[in-house]
């Protein structure tokens, strides 16, 4: 079900039924996991995450979700030799270590070493409550120091498919990251900068009537999913959430002219979109107690279809027909019922995405926007 957050965002009524069978080229052969367990000391980790070699903070990412009464039950927990969970981390190429799932964990015993909040609401340890960590009796910082964290790292070795599986899996917590926020900590590079670079660009926060893009990056998901789809037109292969981190994997060191070109293409596409659509960008029209009209909230299968198919146009070809395809959208959306139910379940499905596509380019094709996207579709074999 989706959070408060996201019906805020997103349509509510949109389902994304992530729940196709994994295409054959995700079921892998090699299903190898490759671990390393440590179990270093606070002290350790407090170096580590000082010499960044241990991120705790991946770019982006949200800030510290818990409270100031949860951090200091944590330190004191830690005082108490109360078990903690274990926390696990994602190594990269180069030996460094990100934090995906125990953030909050290690976040709040930095937070509290760096004299970033007084400890507070302690239910045993009460005489402790209001004390930094500089106001500590030298014998129970020191226990802190000497505290031995469980962690265990998923190698960079390990099948980067099943590593996203996993980390999804392991990611339990009282606030879950979500699939993006997991890509932004194990996919850092200068496709992730770029994601978030036209998240917080005026054009695209004007498109999505917004002053900021989702803090759970939500935004950024919707703009790899331009990109990841687009490619994948000719073979789109379930699952949804596979095919956004191949894609990002893919390129997730991209040299400065491939992202320029991604950059432009995206830009080309959502002009294109808020020229024709303007205020009713990216919305579903759908009649509702007799009246026939676009929705208030965003939907993330409409997002996707007007941007892919305007994407292979030039400005001046959409300036001709802007009428049209508002008009085209319109009639379709409300005379073919299973053009609707595609924007509205199982949005994510193989043939429901081939099955809105096709119906969409063709109505382009009847008011005389043909392009690559009608060769393309014509090679799907469903």
């Amino acid at each position: 079900m989706a959070s408060d957050l996201e019906e805020q965002i997103f349509s509510p009524e949109e389902q994304e039924e992530d729940d196709e069978a994994y295409a054959p080229s995700y079921q892998l052969v090699e299903r190898e996991v490759s671990t390393t367990p440590a179990d270093p000391d606070v002290e350790t980790i407090l170096k580590r995450i000082a010499d960044k070699n241990l991120i705790l903070r991946p770019d982006f990412q949200r800030t510290s979700v818990w409270t100031n009464v949860q951090k200091s039950r944590l330190i004191e927990s830690l005082l108490l030799n109360l078990p903690i969970p274990p926390c696990f981390l994602a190594e990269d190429e180069d030996s460094t270590r990100v934090v995906v799932d125990g953030q909050q964990r290690l976040r709040s015993i930095d937070d509290f070493y760096h004299g970033r909040y007084a400890l507070t609401g302690l239910q045993v340890l009460k005489d402790l409550n209001g004390k930094y960590w500089e106001d500590l009796p030298p014998k129970l910082d020191r226990k802190i120091l000497q505290r031995v964290i469980r962690t265990l790292v998923i190698s960079h070795f390990t099948n980067p498919g099943i590593r996203f599986e996993i980390f999804e899996r392991l990611n339990s917590g009282g606030v879950p990251l979500s699939e993006q926020e997991i890509r932004n900590a194990t996919l850092r590079g200068s496709f992730n900068a770029m994601l978030n670079k036209i998240a917080e660009s005026q054009a695209f926060l004007g498109a999505m009537a917004l002053k900021k893009p989702d803090a759970r990056l939500r935004h950024h998901e919707l703009i790899l999913r331009f990109f990841a789809v687009r490619s994948a037109v000719e073979d789109y292969k379930p699952p949804l959430k596979m095919i956004l981190s191949e894609f990002m994997r893919a390129h997730r060191t991209d040299n400065e002219t491939a992202i320029r070109d991604f950059e432009l293409l995206f830009t080309k596409a959502l002009m294109n979109v808020v020229f024709v659509f303007g205020p009713e960008s990216f919305k579903r029209y759908r009649e509702k107690d007799g009246v026939a009209d676009f929705e208030n909230s965003v939907s993330k299968a409409v997002f996707e279809l007007e941007m892919l198919s305007l994407s292979f146009f030039s400005e001046k070809e959409v300036l001709s027909k802007s009428a049209a395809i508002v008009a085209a959208f319109r009639a379709l959306s409300l005379t073919d019922q299973s053009f609707a139910e595609s924007l509205s379940r199982a949005t994510d499905h193989r043939s429901r995405f081939y099955h809105r596509l096709k119906l969409w380019n063709a109505e382009l094709v009847k008011i005389g926007l043909d392009s690559d996207l009608t060769a393309s579709l014509a090679k799907v074999k469903e």
